[in-house]
């Protein structure tokens, strides 16, 4: 477990987290696989059964749309997505996939997603699983088993994220950020080498052409008033913005928040009526 200060409040390994805020996408039919790679930064064509992708949608303008976790059966191929997505997600994209032999259907209501910290003991009705980094397994529940018992608040699990700088993409932010500036090409989201997809151009001139002048730092904001999209600035100057908050419980905040490079060494505040400072962490 990092010792990080933004996981010094997790409760000791193994622990499960019931992530309710998450839902789940199926996508089925023939077509599935050659639909996705035409829409998502990453290559779809390499998900096989028993693996998993981080992927991305993008606009036209390269913002993304949407971040998920793709896995992958026999059957179809399955996004775990924030819930409050799913709707404005497939608005945008079921469009084109009238002209491909697959569907797309929330099936949130059969799944419940768990997030596994250090825990290897089995769980019945697992539909799913993928291994989300060395100590973390997300997993596919079926919704008419059991639901595991002790489990701990969803937070513990954004914590993690916040740590290894994992964001988070919901109505407030969606169609706003470049991956880029997300860290979503450092994690291997985007896969450079694929083909055309809705916003590659911008991506890829960014990668091969551009320099971002602005990333995604972790950090510490003792507030309680947070929204995301808030801007960070220095002095009168816009910086970046919130991305991800999640509480610690002791009345601070561990955020993730895009910041200029050159604003790094400056004194960062969070644009609000108090002015709280913003303390980055391992940046």
């Amino acid at each position: 477990m990092s010792s990080s200060p933004l996981t010094t409040v997790l409760p000791t390994m193994p622990f499960l987290c019931a992530l309710e805020s998450l839902g789940v996408v199926r996508v089925d039919g023939p077509d599935r696989q050659k639909f996705l790679q035409g829409q998502l930064t990453c290559d779809v064509n390499a998900l096989l059964p028993g693996t998993h992708l981080t992927g991305a949608s993008c606009n036209p303008q390269g913002r993304v749309r949407a971040f998920f976790h793709l896995l992958a059966d026999d059957e179809a191929i399955y996004l775990v997505i924030p819930a409050t997505m799913i709707a404005p997600f497939l608005d945008a994209i079921k469009k084109y996939a009238a002209f491909f032999k697959t569907k797309l259907n929330d099936v949130s209501s059969d799944y419940r997603v768990i997030g596994l910290v250090g825990e290897q003991r089995p769980l019945a009705g697992i539909s799913a699983a993928l291994h989300y980094d060395e100590q973390r397994r997300l997993v596919l529940q079926t919704a008419s088993e059991p639901a595991p018992e002790n489990t701990q608040p969803a937070r513990y699990w954004q914590l993690l994220d916040i740590d290894q700088k994992v964001p988070t993409i919901v109505p407030e932010n969606s169609e706003k950020l470049l991956p880029h500036h997300i860290n979503l090409a450092q994690i291997g989201t985007v896969n450079f080498k694929k083909g055309c997809y809705t916003g590659q151009e911008i991506i890829a001139r960014m990668e091969f052409r551009g320099t971002p002048k602005t990333h995604l730092q972790k950090g510490l904001v003792k507030a309680e008033d947070l929204k995301i999209g808030q801007e960070i600035t220095s002095g009168d100057r816009a910086e970046g913005e919130l991305v991800t908050i999640v509480p610690l419980g002791d009345g601070r905040q561990a955020v993730l928040c895009t910041v200029n490079d050159a604003a790094l060494s400056s004194d960062l505040r969070v644009s609000s009526e108090s002015l709280p400072i913003l303390e980055l962490v391992d940046r």
